[in-house]
C-alpha cells in the first residue's frame, strides 16, 4: 500500500495543477453590476479578454488551489482561490477599489 502512495500523491497533484489551467468563463461585479468576461490561465501567467484585446498579466503565481496575477497596465491585482469547484476572489486596485471575481467554468 505504501508503495502506491507516491503515485496517488503525484496523480492528485497533477489533477489539481491542471484544474486551473485553461480558458474560464468568469464574472466581475462592479457597483452591483455583474459583467461577464473570459480569462485564461497557463503556467504562472494569465490573461483576460477585453473584446478582441488580450490583456496579459505582468507577474503572477498559479498554484494548485490559488491564483495571484498582477496587471501593471491597469495597476490591478487578481487573487482567487479554488472553492466549491470554482475560483472565487477579488480584483483590487491601489485606489482601494475591490471587485468580486468569480470564475465559473472552463
Amino acid at each position: 500500500m505504501w508503495r502506491l502512495l507516491p503515485l496517488f500523491v503525484l496523480g492528485l497533484a497533477t489533477a489539481l495543477g491542471q484544474s486551473l489551467s485553461g480558458l474560464w468563463d468568469a464574472t466581475v461585479t462592479v457597483k452591483d453590476q455583474t459583467i461577464p468576461f473570459r480569462i485564461e490561465l497557463s503556467g504562472n501567467q494569465g490573461w483576460f479578454f477585453n473584446g478582441d484585446e488580450r490583456v496579459v498579466s505582468t507577474a503572477g503565481r498559479i498554484d494548485a488551489g490559488s491564483v495571484h496575477l498582477e496587471f501593471e497596465y491597469y495597476a490591478g491585482t487578481l487573487d482567487a482561490v479554488w472553492k466549491d469547484g470554482r475560483l472565487e476572489g477579488t480584483y483590487a486596485r491601489p485606489s482601494g477599489a475591490t471587485e468580486s471575481v468569480l470564475c465559473l467554468s472552463k
